[in-house]
């Protein structure tokens, strides 16, 4: 009987040890991911949405360059991202986190774009620009979400503009709209903008005719930063 009572009172107590020890990983974790949170207020980064023109993400590793020269999408699943970069990202972009592989993949495109990890003499596989542009479109909201951003930074990139414009045409750009989520509407903006509007003027007589291209974007100005419907305005009038 007594070593009965030992027993259990052994086991109680493992299990209080036990549980101690869950609560305090559990405490460590959250404490952690404060801290990972905290670090964004020291560097002053805004919780808002993605500014007009994004650029520093100083909590990122920015050290490590790409020792390619070649970017193609077996390359860049092969070097994704981990999933503390991806959390953090998210928290910065205020959007959901990416689960799948293909989020993974636009996840780390973004981050490498936002930290300058391309240049100019970089050649870069026109299929992952399809890939982005059908992703835009994806059931999956994060999909849909990391597709956007990333093309969104990579539009960025003038020397890209021209092969980006293969795939993301103005009518894919509508037809993205008429579908994705009305909070990624902005995000899309930029990509016309980057892409194609701040390229033309309106009082130049052979952009006239863009005048009709232009205005399938009318609906969905009221989304646009201001910047970008600034720039936009002229060819709806």
């Amino acid at each position: 009987m007594g070593n009965d009572c030992l027993s259990q009172r052994d086991n109680k107590n493992s299990q209080a040890k036990a549980n101690t020890l869950a609560k305090e990983n559990a405490v460590n974790k959250k404490e952690m991911l404060l801290i990972k949170k905290a670090s964004l207020y020291v560097n002053k980064l805004s919780l808002e949405s993605i500014p007009e023109d994004p650029s520093d993400h100083p909590f990122l590793n920015t050290s490590v360059s790409l020792n390619t020269q070649n970017i193609t999408i077996q390359y860049i699943y092969d070097h994704l991202i981990s999933q503390d970069e991806a959390e953090l990202l998210s928290f910065k972009a205020k959007t959901s986190e990416p689960e799948t592989r293909f989020g993974m993949f636009c996840a780390t495109l973004y981050q490498w774009t936002t930290t300058n990890k391309f240049s100019d003499n970089m050649k870069i596989e026109p299929s992952i620009f399809s890939s982005l542009v059908k992703g835009m479109k994806s059931d999956i909201i994060e999909e849909e979400c990391w597709s956007i951003l990333a093309l969104r930074s990579l539009s960025q990139l003038s020397y890209l503009r021209q092969d980006i414009m293969e795939f993301a045409s103005i009518n894919s750009l509508v037809e993205t709209l008429e579908v994705a989520w009305s909070q990624n509407h902005r995000h899309i903006g930029w990509i016309f903008y980057n892409l194609y509007l701040k390229y033309y003027d309106i009082n130049d007589s052979k952009n006239i005719a863009l005048k009709e291209q232009f205005s399938l974007f009318a609906d969905f100005a009221g989304k646009f930063d201001d910047t970008v419907k600034q720039a936009l305005l002229p060819f709806l009038q």
